[in-house]
């Protein structure tokens, strides 16, 4: 598991007069947030949440903009700094838009404080991802504590130009993605268009990922670099769904069932 990064952050409090009293004078109090990358850890809080795993906060909010994470969260105390972890199980989604998972606990460090706090858990994704940065992504926040209380950032869908037809209609190229699945492993079908990456001068390219293909065409492979005209269906719901490739981000994709398509010269 690769080491954890730690961010020192401040906090917006509600303030108070007295570590015994619910109160709103101002507490000055740090806080930290421990960013962790595991995927085993991820899925043995996920499997149960409870005080055994984190002391009691609740979610309110996740936001994402310009490549900053904010998670929103509540909780008692006031007296001591407080330590949130974010884990996440290190799968970039290959959904339109691309989809992330973080479980978030809490060490309250024994505050028996009793202000009521309301803190901004803020952070680069920058930090989280060995890969070139994603500028649009969809983010479910998990509560360690508690098995009911979640919280999630729905970014608006990338726009895909193509027509759903059985017959052979548009262009595409055969592309290996740098980390992908499908009917093809990591062999997708690339459209014309592109979307900036947010970083430098790196675009990404628009994928159809082959997911099924019709049964007249079934033995058909598609090779590397090879341009192919092509008919498509959405298929939304497919066995390479949530199977787990890797850390990097291939770009905006959309499912689909092959149901033509035809080699050009």
């Amino acid at each position: 598991m690769k080491q954890p990064i730690y961010l020192a952050l401040a906090f917006l409090a509600i303030p108070f007069l007295s570590c015994n009293e619910n109160d709103s004078t101002v507490n000055e109090i740090e806080s930290n947030v421990h960013l962790n990358k595991s995927s085993n850890d991820y899925a043995h809080i996920s499997s149960n949440p409870s005080a055994e795993n984190s002391d009691p906060f609740e979610l309110n909010y996740v936001e994402f903009e310009d490549g900053i994470i904010r998670i929103s969260v509540s909780y008692s105390g006031g007296c001591k700094p407080h330590v949130f972890t974010i884990t996440w199980d290190e799968i970039i989604r290959s959904s339109n838009p691309p989809g992330m998972n973080l479980i978030i606990t809490h060490n309250a460090n024994d505050d028996n404080c009793e202000a009521y706090i309301t803190e901004i858990l803020e952070f680069s994704l920058d930090h989280l991802l060995d890969s070139i940065a994603i500028t649009n992504l969809s983010i479910s926040a998990y509560s360690g504590y508690s098995p009911n209380d979640s919280t999630t950032y729905e970014a608006p869908d990338y726009d895909f130009n193509f027509e759903q037809t059985d017959t052979c209609s548009f262009v595409v190229t055969a592309r290996q993605v740098i980390c992908g699945a499908g009917l093809f492993d990591n062999l997708w079908l690339a459209l014309s268009d592109s979307i900036h990456s947010g970083h430098e001068n790196f675009y990404f390219s628009k994928y159809l990922q082959p997911v099924d293909i019709d049964e007249a065409i079934a033995g058909f492979i598609p090779q590397e670099g090879q341009q192919y005209r092509v008919g498509v269906r959405i298929k939304e719901e497919h066995k390479y769904l949530y199977e787990p490739v890797c850390m990097a981000y291939s770009g905006p994709s959309v499912p689909v069932k092959i149901m033509c398509i035809e080699t050009l010269n």
